[in-house]
Parts: structure tokens; C-alpha cells; sequence
């Protein structure tokens, strides 16, 4: 199975258990049986409902970036980390925002999407417990560190921590962008304009963060 890094919750969890196997910090996490873990792992059976959401934070939190969340809005983002964090219960922001608790859920399936008031009143409460958000997500990530599959260290491991290596798989990278970039630029403008709407979408656009990591590379000076 080929690996990877991003994509929707059943296709991570699938790559989670490709490389780690059955994993008792899963388990404790989302908060089900060994039995239900080796469901999702042999027989494929997805979790659902808070069970889901639990699973995306948590594969989020190992380093993957789920689709679900990350094209969704930010405060939606956010809340969902809260309560998978235990931070706020979903029964109190059902309660506090008068909805039923299925309505995260269904943001999160896409089957729907949070309007600017609902997303200011996530907003709001995530803003309440800021603090304790970060503290928990830092303390969370050291945690499963040995689970992480962070694509920085993922390059260093792909390269021997070859700084030759990695330049060249840089280049390598580089080329491609160029030769692709050209195709779309020689073909029709709907494609282009499709392409950035793909690649601009979610919390952390593709585009925008590739642009700005290249910036970043360009504007570095040497120290004299």
C-alpha cells in the first residue's frame, strides 16, 4: 500500500494501520474497545458520528492532514479539536448553541455547512478556552510522537539526512512544478481557474502555503 499523508479520515486511518499496526493510543483516544479498533482495521468498518470526529483529530494530531477538517471552515476546525480534546463537551456546545450535536457531524460529513453565525459562535467559545486548547494539542502531539509521521522527518528518513539528497529531490520537485505549471499555462483558462479553486480551498490552501515555503526559500540571506 502506498503511503501517504493527506486525504479523507478512512483513507489515513487505512495508511495509520499500514505502518503502525493496531495502536492502543487509537483506542484510548476515540474511546471504544480493541474489538471496535480491529473492525476499522480488518474488517474496514468506519467509525461515525463523535467516534469519526475523534478519529480525524486524532490522525490529525499524528501528522496527517484530513480532508474532512482542513476543508472546512477554521472555526469549525477548531471546535471539533476541543471537543475530541475533552476540552468542551459536545453536549454543552449543543446546549449553548441550542442544536442538535449530529449537526457537527454532519458539517464535517459535508453534508452541510456551519452559516457565518454558527461559525462565530464556534468561534466564540473556542476563543474561551484558548489556552487550554493549545496546552492540550502540544501536550497530545509530544505524547504520540512515536506516531508521528511528520513529512519533514518522513524527507530527512527518505534521505539519510543527505543534505545532497534532499537537494536533489528538491530540484526534482521544482522541475515538476515548472512542466506542469506549463501545461496549464498553454491550456484553457478554465482549468487554471479550477486548478486555484481546488488548491485554494480549506484552511491551509495548497497553493498559498507552497508559494509562501518558496518565498520564504528566496528571501533567506546568507549571514555575513
Amino acid at each position: 500500500m502506498k503511503q501517504i499523508e493527506s486525504g479523507g479520515i478512512s483513507d489515513c486511518l487505512a495508511d495509520f494501520f499500514s505502518r503502525f499496526g493496531k495502536s492502543d493510543e487509537l483506542m484510548e483516544f476515540a474511546k471504544v474497545s480493541k474489538i471496535t479498533v480491529r473492525r476499522w482495521r480488518v474488517d474496514k468498518i468506519m467509525p461515525y458520528g463523535e467516534t469519526l470526529m475523534r478519529v480525524g483529530v486524532f490522525l490529525e494530531l499524528a501528522g496527517y492532514r484530513i480532508s474532512e477538517l482542513r476543508e472546512t471552515s477554521h472555526e469549525l476546525y477548531e471546535i471539533v479539536k476541543c471537543m475530541a480534546l475533552d476540552i468542551v463537551a459536545p453536549s454543552a456546545v449543543s446546549q449553548e448553541l441550542n442544536m442538535d450535536p449530529r449537526r457537527v457531524y454532519e458539517y464535517l460529513r459535508g453534508a452541510a455547512m456551519p452559516s457565518n453565525e454558527r461559525n462565530a459562535a464556534f468561534a466564540a467559545i473556542v476563543s474561551a478556552h484558548k489556552e487550554a486548547l493549545e496546552a492540550a494539542w502540544s501536550q497530545k502531539r509530544l505524547a504520540l510522537k512515536p506516531l508521528s509521521i511528520d513529512q519533514a522527518s518522513a524527507q530527512l528518513e527518505t534521505t539519510n539526512g543527505s543534505p545532497d539528497a534532499l537537494i536533489v529531490n528538491f530540484a526534482t520537485a521544482c522541475a515538476k512544478v515548472r512542466e506542469l505549471g506549463k501545461i496549464l499555462l498553454d491550456g484553457p483558462v478554465e482549468t487554471r481557474f479550477a486548478m486555484r479553486r481546488k488548491m485554494c480551498e480549506g484552511r491551509e490552501p495548497d497553493l498559498n502555503c507552497t508559494w509562501e515555503t518558496l518565498n520564504l526559500l528566496l528571501r533567506e540571506r546568507t549571514k555575513q
